[in-house]
C-alpha cells in the first residue's frame, strides 16, 4: 500500500510539472514558437526577385504612390500573390497592432504612413490590449476574412512590422518598440537595425 501511494505521488508530481516557458514567461507550444521565428526571419530578409504577378487593380489607381510601394514591398516579402490581398493584410495587421498602442502613439505612427494605411491605425478604438505576438497574428487574421495558416499569417504580419520598422523615423521606432510587448517589438527592432546597418 505504501509503495502504491509512493507511485501515485510521483505521478501527481510529474503531472504538476509545467511545460517549457517562452522567453517572456508565457506558455507557448513549440510549433507556434518555430512558426513565429521562421516568419520573423523571412520577413526581415532583403526580398529576392519573384515571379509573382502583383497587378495593381483599377479600383486603387487613385491611391498615392508611397502607399502602393509599401504594399508591394510587403507583398514581395510575404509572397502574397495579389495587390489587394497584400493591402488587406497590411491594413489588418496595422489595425491589430493599434490595439497594443495608446491613442497618442497610434496618431504619431499614422502621421508617417500614407493616408490609406494611417487610417487603419487611427480608426482603432481598443487600446493597450494584452497578449504576445501570436495573439497579434490571430487578431490580424480575424480581420482579413481569409482562411490562412498560422505560418502564412505570421509571415504577412512580420513583413508589415519589418517594413514599418524600416520606413518610420528612428524616434518613432524607438517609442514604438518601448511601448509594444517585447516579442512584437523585436520584429520592428530587427528591421530598424537592418536599415541602420
Amino acid at each position: 500500500m505504501t509503495a502504491c501511494r509512493h507511485r501515485r505521488g510521483d505521478t501527481q508530481r510529474r503531472a504538476r510539472r509545467p511545460p517549457p516557458l517562452s522567453p517572456r514567461g508565457r506558455f507557448r507550444p513549440r510549433l507556434e514558437e518555430a512558426i513565429v521565428i521562421n516568419a520573423a526571419f523571412k520577413a526581415t530578409q532583403t526580398p529576392t526577385p519573384t515571379t509573382i504577378e502583383l497587378e495593381r487593380p483599377d479600383a486603387v489607381s487613385h491611391t498615392n504612390e508611397r502607399y502602393v510601394r509599401l504594399v508591394y514591398e510587403i507583398a514581395r516579402r510575404a509572397a502574397i500573390p495579389t495587390w489587394l490581398d497584400a493591402a488587406t493584410s497590411t491594413r489588418a495587421t496595422l489595425a491589430a497592432l493599434g490595439e497594443w498602442m495608446d491613442s497618442d502613439l497610434r496618431a504619431e505612427v499614422a502621421q508617417h504612413l500614407p493616408e490609406g494605411l494611417g487610417q487603419a491605425l487611427t480608426e482603432v478604438s481598443v487600446s493597450l490590449r494584452r497578449g504576445d505576438v501570436v495573439a497579434l497574428y490571430r487578431r490580424a487574421a480575424a480581420d482579413t476574412g481569409e482562411d490562412l495558416s498560422l505560418h502564412d499569417v505570421a509571415l504577412r504580419c512580420a513583413a508589415v512590422l519589418a517594413v514599418l520598422g524600416e520606413s518610420l523615423p528612428a524616434h518613432v521606432v524607438a517609442r514604438l518598440t518601448d511601448e509594444l510587448p517585447d516579442d512584437i517589438a523585436a520584429l520592428v527592432v530587427l528591421a530598424d537595425r537592418r536599415r541602420s546597418g
